[in-house]
Order: C-alpha cells, then sequence, then structure tokens
C-alpha cells in the first residue's frame, strides 16, 4: 500500500491509499485462510469502524462502535483540558 497526497482544483489536500493486487499461490492461499483470523486485530478493527462511522455522520454506527471497544475493555476517552488547549482558548 501506497500512501499519496494530492491537492485537488480547489486546493483542499486528499490523502489516499493505493492498494497493489498481488499473485499468490493457492498454498499461501491456503496458508492465508488458516492463519488470517488470527493476524486481525479487533481495537483496530473497532477504531477504523469508528472512523468511518464520524466521517460518514452514522450515529448508529458510532455508537456500535462505542460498545464494541467497550467490550474489549476500553472506556470511553474523556480529556480534560491541557495547558496548551486552555492557552489557545484565550
Amino acid at each position: 500500500m501506497v500512501a499519496t497526497t494530492e491537492e485537488n482544483a480547489e486546493g483542499v489536500r486528499q490523502t489516499g491509499a493505493v492498494v497493489a493486487e498481488v499473485e499468490i499461490s493457492p498454498r499461501e492461499a491456503e496458508v492465508l485462510d488458516l492463519v488470517g483470523a488470527h493476524l486481525s486485530n479487533p481495537v483496530a478493527d473497532a477504531i477504523v469502524e469508528r472512523a468511518e462511522a464520524l466521517l460518514d455522520g452514522d450515529q448508529e454506527a458510532l455508537l456500535a462502535t462505542a460498545d464494541a471497544l467497550a467490550a474489549l475493555g476500553l472506556a470511553p476517552m474523556t480529556f480534560a483540558p491541557t495547558p496548551m488547549m486552555t492557552a489557545e482558548r484565550s
């Protein structure tokens, strides 16, 4: 995967990813099928789903990701103002 950053006609920077297709042997595909589930990261999956929900404005999916993160033992984040944040408000 190659990350790219481009500027559109309005001057807005856009970041994207390029995914390459790779040919693998039938044996390699079999191994990937066997270990694929063990390679997943449920925390990362939930964070990506949360980001997608935020981008899509999908409140129901956003709440579902909060439940998924809580089920993984991750409490909702709370933010206390840092000195820098307080200074920026002044």
